[in-house]
């Protein structure tokens, strides 16, 4: 039962994410976190934690949810 509560929990919606609009932007060749970043007027936090990124790899063609801008 605590492996199941344990996944519970790591499924509850936290409060403190980052909401979108659904603004969405699928990535091309050449872009960067931190350029998909000024394009839209925010952070390339806002971008990872949003998309649930472990590391600032992206991938052609893959669309990420575009967080408003802080």
């Amino acid at each position: 039962q605590a492996g199941l509560q344990s996944i519970l929990e790591a499924l509850q919606i936290k409060t403190d994410t980052p909401q979108t609009t659904g603004r969405t932007y699928k990535v091309k060749s050449g872009d960067s976190l931190e350029k998909i970043a000024k394009m839209h007027n925010t952070t390339i936090a806002g971008i990872r934690e949003l998309n649930g990124m472990a590391n600032d790899k992206i991938i052609v063609g893959k669309t990420l949810k575009i967080p408003d801008a802080p």
